[in-house]
This record gives structure tokens, C-alpha cells and sequence, in this order.
């Protein structure tokens, strides 16, 4: 970590398991802790130096300006995420149904709720542990989200899916072999199940989303997908070749990162 991330994590740890606030720290930086408050920030640093993600130990980040519940079941967002939430509002503006496929902690779905709250939003997810953050995420941010255990990937689950407007997909994109090359606090403790492909088959959630908008997008209707760098142009071919208007947008970093394609037919 850069100075500036320790003093940051710091804080937040102190705020969170010694119950001292921002104020204290800077009025009373020498003030001793508590017994029971130094015990259980003592536990937390033990879980960080053991190389359990910050996120986790304190079980909550931040996302689009919400508190977002998090554990090893769910993924940690990402900043990128968040990119593809803007860039859909800002792009794509308003949507009457909308569909969160792969919502994980429920980030995409929530963001997109508290910006348009006309909207009716159905997220899907086949983990039934991430659908339980999902639930909690929704009721602390008081965003009425219709949630629902499926595998996307059997299309004989979509007929109780509505028809909409849009879909926001972050899908696991990460092919497996790419696993030797991730930090070992993501490897070790994000779950395999929202970050890894087959290596054969690196577009496996790509197909299934088109094959599903066919009949489950309206015409005129979008899709905006989060991707992986290397096969954004395959993803983008994908749905070019169906007739879709597509368009691949880079992430902040400079990366083939977005995909937004609009139904023309």
C-alpha cells in the first residue's frame, strides 16, 4: 500500500472495531484504546496481515455513494463497475424494465434504482450466499429490487424473466489460465464462481446474454456489458453480427473495457 492508502485503511479500521471517529484522531491522537476495543482491532489487523482483503474484514465499501455489504461470497466492486453504472445512465438515460444478470452484492441493480426509481429492476444470480447480500443491500438502501436464484446459462430458466428495456451485465469473464497472474488476496478469497471462464470458452456469458435478448430485449431496448480487455472486440463482433448497434467504450485506465449495444430489430 502508498502512505496515503495505510493512513486511509487505518482510520477506517479505528473508526469501524475501536469505535473512534475522525474527530478523535485528529484531537486525541496519543488517547489509549479500551481493552475490548484494542482486541478487536488487533483481530482485524491479524485478518489483513493474513491477506484477507480490507473490504471483507470490515464488511462494507462504498459504491455510487451507498453502503454495500460485502463477504468472501460476493465480489469486492471494482471501480470499473461503477464506470459502466455511470456511463449507462448518462448513455442509455431511462429504462422501464431493467435486468441485472450476474448481480452478485446487487451494486449494478441498486445504483441503477436509486438514480431511476421508476424503473422496475429484476436481478438474477446463481448464488444463493450473494443473493443474501443482495437482499441485505437492498433493504439498507431502501431500493425495492426483485431478486431471483437462477443459472443464467439454461435458457429453460428465462421464461419467468420479463421483457426490458436494458440489461447491466459484470459477468465472470476471467479466463482460468489468467488465474497464475491475479494477487493472491483475490485469488485466495473473492469467490472463483462471479471471477473465471473455461479457457476454451472465454465468451460463454457473452452468447448466453445475446441468445437471451433476442426475444428478451425490446426493440430499441440496450444492453451494457462490463468486459474482459482481450475480448472485448470478440464480444463486440458478437453482437454486431446479430444486428445489434455496438459500441465498446474504454475504462478510465484505457482499456476495451464496455460494451453498450442497442437492439435493432
Amino acid at each position: 500500500m502508498q502512505p496515503r492508502e495505510v493512513t486511509e485503511v487505518s482510520r477506517m479500521l479505528l473508526e469501524a472495531f475501536a469505535e473512534v471517529d475522525r474527530k478523535d484522531i485528529l484531537l486525541h491522537p496519543d488517547r489509549a484504546l479500551q481493552n475490548d476495543q484494542e482486541k478487536r482491532l488487533l483481530s482485524a489487523l491479524e485478518l489483513i496481515a493474513s491477506g484477507t482483503p480490507v473490504q471483507y474484514v470490515l464488511g462494507k465499501v462504498s459504491f455510487f455513494g451507498m453502503d454495500i455489504h460485502v463477504g468472501p461470497e460476493v465480489l469486492i466492486p471494482r471501480p470499473e463497475t461503477e464506470e459502466l453504472l455511470q456511463l449507462a445512465l448518462e448513455r442509455i438515460g431511462r429504462a422501464q424494465t431493467v435486468l441485472d444478470v450476474g448481480t452478485g452484492s446487487g451494486i449494478l441493480a441498486l445504483g441503477w434504482k436509486k438514480k431511476r426509481p421508476e424503473s422496475e429492476v429484476t436481478a438474477v444470480d446463481l448464488s444463493e450466499k450473494a443473493l443474501g447480500y443482495a437482499r441485505r443491500n437492498a433493504e439498507a438502501n431502501g431500493c425495492k429490487v426483485a431478486f431471483s436464484s437462477m443459472d443464467f446459462l439454461d435458457a429453460s430458466n428465462w421464461s419467468g424473466l420479463p421483457v426490458c428495456d436494458l440489461i447491466l451485465s459484470n459477468p465472470p469473464y476471467v479466463p482460468q489460465k489468467e488465474s497464475e497472474e491475479m494477487a493472491p488476496h483475490v485469488l485466495q478469497h473473492e469467490p472463483h464462481l462471479a471471477l473465471f471462464v473455461p479457457d476454451d470458452d472465454p465468451l460463454l456469458f457473452y452468447r448466453s446474454l445475446l441468445d437471451f435478448a433476442r426475444s428478451g430485449v425490446q426493440k430499441g431496448g440496450n444492453i451494457a456489458l462490463e468486459m474482459h480487455p482481450p475480448c472485448a472486440e470478440d464480444v463486440c463482433k458478437l453482437f454486431s453480427d446479430e444486428g445489434f448497434s455496438s459500441d465498446i467504450v474504454f475504462d478510465l485506465s484505457g482499456k476495451e473495457r464496455f460494451l453498450f449495444a442497442q437492439k435493432n430489430k
